[in-house]
């Protein structure tokens, strides 16, 4: 199967759980394509960290069906896109209710990604953006993070 050409926009969320962040994941060899998120604001109730463990490495669990729960804490509290090619994200803002230890981006696998007026509360972690292996990234007009134009990237965080 294959997942393209998705937007979602004009969402506000209060008290979301923050064990598994907002999940955009594609599967190795088959990325999500396409996807455009507007206008959204979501703010994430606290981590309770002394019962959750946070992933270091998510698993790909290609082979069930995608429940967040079995991807086990992310480590973003935001979003967490992985295996996906072309995003815009436009108007974007996560926070947190409490305290937080984690980025909140993480892009793993993202090849072409156009991120404009993003706002995210800083988190203990010091990081907004967490790059593991992206092309073709570009970030503007966003809080805290300078414009620029990210080619290919092993790691970088932001």
């Amino acid at each position: 199967g294959a997942l393209r050409r998705v937007m979602i926009s004009n969402v506000m969320v209060y008290n979301a759980d923050s064990h598994f962040a907002s999940l955009i994941s594609g599967i190795p060899g088959h990325d999500i394509e396409d996807v455009r998120l507007s206008n959204i604001r979501i703010y994430y109730r606290p981590l309770d960290s002394a019962l959750n463990k946070i992933q270091a490495v998510v698993p790909e669990n290609e082979k069930t069906y995608p429940e967040p729960a079995k991807f086990g804490v992310l480590p973003a509290y935001g979003f967490f896109i992985r295996h996906v090619k072309n995003i815009s994200m436009d108007n974007v803002q996560v926070s947190f209710l409490e305290s937080e230890t984690r980025p909140a981006f993480m892009l793993n696998d993202v090849k072409g990604a156009d991120l404009f007026n993003i706002k995210a509360q800083p988190s203990q972690s010091k990081f907004s953006f967490v790059f593991d292996n992206v092309a073709n990234i570009k970030i503007s007009g966003s809080e805290g993070i300078k414009d620029q134009k990210i080619d290919k990237v092993k790691q970088l965080k932001l």
